[in-house]
């Protein structure tokens, strides 16, 4: 908004116009501002080669010529070398050719068709013909030097004319207007809003500043000479925009890239995670079904010769033979029932398919049904009901609390000797109710603890190393005391038994 207010009053005021001697500001000024401009050019041809769209192309092309334009007259030429007229002629006509880039490129936006060019096409497209274009402009300029029109009826000052232009004539003046207009032309093209293509915030200011330095240019043609003049003051700014502009697109550039690589780096890791536990999926799944086969082998055969015996030698069989064989067929076909359910569990662990449905539930109930399905242990199975636990609840799923109990309470006859006891104690506290269930057996090695709770885990005790177990009671107690949000650990010291100890969150009484 400066820039306009300060064109309008150079425009209406004449005296507000200046200009200085600087002959060493000049080649800096200008190698400053092409290699901004080259800078552009650049960004514009990458983003026209990453994202695509044709406008870049063009915005690119533009810049190119804008910084050949400087660094010719202002740099390579040295002042006066071509004659105000001449010199200010083909400056013009790089301006103009720019200006015109510009505008096609945002024109270029609107076009539901060959948005996208490949970069040998595009070069055909815009660089060639601009090139090309300016090469003639410029042969036909030079060839036609004497025939020029002026700049001014006098030199470059207002002291001996009058009127808003002074001295400047009317073709100077059209020149001067159809740069500014194209600039400007350009900026609104690029200002409407285009789906799916994105202009950086910088370039319309800017365009507007180069309209602005267009007219101020052609009111004190400076910008090949030795002076500096209010237009380099706007050229100057439009370097800076630039400059600007393009650090900010760089750095936005590089944010983005740095969250896509963030994001796609978690990518990979979930992914990787992901693929890892397929493979630990696949591997536990075999040693499973590995373990699983090797372990109905058993019960299996012992049935199998149980039942082979009792039909071809059933007649020449005392009754207690037959009570025994039939007592050992209830006892494999226990441990064939207790194999499956272990083995139906874990795989709905493995799947992550295990689920719980917590109620609260009595703690009397619980254990009332505990003794009941334990009344084969002969009496061994002793209940200790500590204080409070008559009348706590649990929040518990009573189907897989049954489940714990029972995979904990095999486990302590499987390690202990026939004539001892187990003792199920529970004690209730506040927030929770513990159940601990404590066997007189040779407990457990201090190297084995860590890694009692481990799939396929098993416990190799002195004297009871032929145990048959499939390695997974404890595995399936710990996910589902887990799951309830309770807690689950092993005391046991050698040689003085074992206690194995969970914990259930606790609700009132069932009447509350």
């Amino acid at each position: 908004m400066a820039g306009i207010v300060w064109t309008v009053l150079i425009i209406t005021v004449p005296t507000l116009r200046f200009s200085f001697e600087a002959p060493r500001a000049r080649p800096i000024l200008e190698t400053a501002s092409a290699v901004v401009a080259l800078t552009t050019a650049a960004v514009a041809f990458v983003r026209a080669t990453i994202t695509g769209p044709a406008s870049w192309w063009f915005i690119g092309t533009a810049f190119v010529l804008l910084a050949l334009n400087r660094f010719v007259f202002g740099v390579i030429l040295p002042p006066d070398a071509l004659g105000p007229s001449l010199a200010f002629h083909i400056w013009s006509a790089g301006r103009l050719l720019a200006g015109g880039l510009l505008l096609l490129g945002g024109l270029g936006r609107f076009r539901s068709t060959a948005r996208t060019w490949a970069p040998r096409r595009a070069l055909i497209l815009t660089a060639l013909p601009a090139t090309v274009g300016l090469v003639v402009v410029t042969g036909l300029l030079l060839a036609g030097r004497s025939r020029l029109p002026p700049l001014t009826s006098t030199a470059f000052t207002a002291s001996d004319v009058s009127g808003p232009l002074p001295g400047l004539t009317p073709e100077v003046i059209a020149i001067g207007t159809l740069g500014a207009l194209l600039f400007l032309a350009a900026t609104v093209a690029y200002l409407l809003p285009v789906q799916g293509d994105l202009v950086s915030i910088w370039l319309p200011p800017a365009l507007v500043l180069a309209a602005l330095s267009q007219v101020h240019s052609t009111l004190s043609p400076t910008a090949f000479s030795a002076e500096v003049a209010t237009g380099d003051f706007l050229r100057l700014g439009f370097s800076l925009l630039l400059l600007s502009g393009i650090i900010h697109d760089v750095w936005s550039a590089y944010a983005a890239e740095r969250v896509r690589s963030q994001q796609l780096a978690a990518a990979y890791l979930a992914e990787r995670g992901r693929v890892e536990d397929m493979e630990s999926l696949e591997r536990a799944k075999e040693d499973f079904f590995s373990i699983l086969t090797h372990e109905l082998m058993h019960p299996v055969a012992a049935l199998r010769g149980l039942a082979v015996t009792l039909d071809s030698r059933w007649d020449q069989l005392d009754e207690a033979t037959k009570r025994d064989f039939v007592g050992r067929l209830t006892s494999e076909t226990g441990r064939l029932r207790d194999l499956a359910e272990q083995s139906a569990t874990a795989l709905n662990i493995e799947d992550r398919q295990f689920s719980i449905m917590p109620r609260s539930e009595p703690v009397a109930e619980l254990l009332r049904e505990i003794a009941e399905v334990n009344v084969d242990l002969g009496g061994r199975l002793r209940i200790d009901l500590g204080h409070g636990a008559h009348e706590a609840n649990v929040v518990a799923d009573r189907t897989r609390v049954m489940q714990v109990v029972r995979n904990l309470v095999s486990n302590a006859v499987k390690y202990s000797d026939p004539d001892t006891p187990i003792l199920l104690g529970v004690e209730a506290s506040d927030e929770e109710v513990t159940f601990s269930v404590i066997d007189r057996g040779p407990g457990i090695p201090a190297e084995i603890l860590p890694r009692l709770f481990r799939r396929f885990s098993r416990i190799r005790t002195p004297g009871k190393e032929s145990v048959a177990g499939s390695g997974l009671g404890l595995y399936i107690s710990k996910r589902i005391v887990e799951a309830h949000g309770g807690r689950i650990w092993v005391d046991a010291a050698g040689g003085s038994g074992t206690t194995v100890t969970f914990t259930l969150p606790r609700r009132g009484p069932i009447h509350e």
